[in-house]
């Protein structure tokens, strides 16, 4: 059996509230979730497998068809998210019109959470939610006819008489270590790279799964509360069969890295013993590093941490249960730079509870302490988080937006808002104007400047401040 573990292109991406000037326009990450898929099936079954990235590779829906026909697949996963919905069903589409036999089963974070929604799509025949690396190989020994569809968990079908069924959910997997790593060596690893990169090619590392907090906002409902880690002789596994492709530049996309504090010393450590050339980033929480460990990560070669500080009034931040207060922030933000490490700080407006002086707060906050880089968002609530909950039970929403996309997909369609006291516009205005006083500061450009290594870092760095003066938002409210 020949299978395609796939992407759409993207042509027609739904319009986010968040100037993205640190994501694809200046830069692009592997798919890792597929390329896990991939290392599962390469080393657990005889199938042959293919992994397309038609993103990266910047490719048209025609020019998409035309390689997915080349490869002529009995069996095409597509890893689905809700902003890239309406590219995923036209490639979908396209697929079954030349090519009806093959079988077009659905994962990713949209189907996590819509999988009936999804499957009611036309062209798509299954859907598969959750953690899907042994899932989906059960799935296609299946279609060989060498199991029943009930050893498939977590699946979603059509029955004889055309009404939607589903298996039983299965437990998250509790030992990471029994994944193989992902099959980076299917795709061209200078594909990949990122603006803040000091250099040309990355990859991704997911090193844990889950997350223990409770941030009402959070949009990550596919691994689960539960924190779940790779032991640190294992990652280390990993990072030196990326050196062995000519990878040497790392953003460990764990919800939060630095939960589990010896494990990331131990993994600092092996780092630092084996004298491997690499350099690092990651996310964690402002209360959850410290001296001791930011020396140590720094001389295992990581150069940037992110911290998601969201606010800079902590009425809201309890609001938004952070677990953590504006002191924590600044002690964060000073100790990571003392210790040589960049940060980059996410800020999010127009919050519950949040007045223009809370806003305007948070904005001075990100001036005074002065992080490496700043991301401005706007509140946006995601489907199945408790924040979008409160809106729904509130009445803040008259009826269900992300539901209501899911069933019914439209190019047009706008992401809500949280705007309980804030217009869309208005919350455009502020972010722009937040973006501007942080990052055209006479002192900010020099210290830019003076830092560059490359004139690609130039290059990037550059796109990416074009994109967050030309981004276009679609001022009208949806709610």
């Amino acid at each position: 059996m020949k299978v395609l573990l796939t992407l759409p292109p993207l042509h027609s991406p739904i319009k986010a509230n968040f100037v993205d000037s640190f994501d694809n326009e200046s830069g692009q990450y592997p798919p890792i979730g597929l390329l896990y898929l991939a290392g599962y099936l390469l080393e657990h079954s005889q199938y042959e497998v293919h992994v397309l990235d038609p993103q990266a590779e910047k490719l048209s829906h025609e020019e998409t068809i035309k390689r997915i026909v080349a490869i002529g697949p009995d069996v095409v996963g597509v890893h689905m998210l809700t902003f890239h919905l309406i590219d995923s069903l036209k490639m979908i589409q396209n697929i079954k019109k030349i090519l009806p036999k093959t079988r077009i089963i659905c994962g990713g974070p949209h189907v996590h959470i819509y999988p009936r929604e999804t499957l009611m799509q036309p062209g798509i025949d299954f859907t598969l939610v959750g953690e899907c690396e042994q899932t989906f190989k059960i799935f296609l020994d299946y279609l060989e006819n060498k199991c029943p569809i009930t050893d498939v968990n977590a699946l979603y079908y059509f029955d004889h008489e055309g009404n939607i069924q589903n298996t039983t959910r299965s437990p998250l997997l509790a030992n990471l270590d029994e994944l193989p790593h992902p099959a980076r060596n299917l795709l061209n690893p200078t594909f990949y790279s990122s603006v803040l990169a000091k250099q040309s090619v990355t990859t991704t590392l997911m090193t844990s799964r889950g997350c223990p907090y409770k941030c009402i906002y959070c949009d990550r409902p596919v691994f689960g509360k539960d924190f779940r880690a790779r032991s640190p002789e294992n990652v280390l596994e990993e990072i030196e069969q990326c050196i062995q492709l000519g990878i040497f530049e790392f953003n460990i996309f764990d919800d939060t890295f630095t939960i589990d504090r010896e494990r990331v010393i131990a993994i600092c450590n092996l780092i630092i013993e084996r004298k491997l050339p690499i350099r690092w980033t990651c996310r964690s929480r402002v209360h959850l590093v410290s001296e001791e460990i930011l020396d140590r990560m720094k001389k295992a070669g990581c150069g940037r941490i992110s911290f998601g500080i969201e606010t800079a009034d902590d009425k809201v931040g309890r609001i938004l249960k952070k677990g953590s207060d504006i002191d924590q922030a600044k002690y964060a933000i000073r100790a990571t730079k003392a210790a040589g490490i960049e940060v980059l700080a996410d800020f999010i407006i127009g919050s519950p509870g949040e007045s223009r002086n809370g806003i305007n707060k948070t904005i001075s906050f990100a001036l005074e302490e002065s992080p490496n880089y700043a991301q401005f968002s706007i509140m946006t609530p995601y489907p199945a988080t408790p924040l979008y909950a409160m809106g729904l039970n509130t009445k803040l929403y008259k009826f269900d937006h992300w539901r209501e996309f899911a069933r019914n997909p439209d190019p047009n369609w706008e992401t809500p808002i949280w705007h309980e006291n804030f217009t869309k516009r208005e919350l455009i205005k502020i972010v722009k104007q937040a973006y501007f006083k942080f990052y055209f500061r006479p002192e900010y450009l020099f210290t830019q400047l003076r830092s560059l290594q490359s004139f690609n870092e130039l290059k990037r760095k550059a796109r990416a401040g074009l994109k967050v003066f030309t981004t276009k938002f679609t001022p009208s409210l949806t709610a």
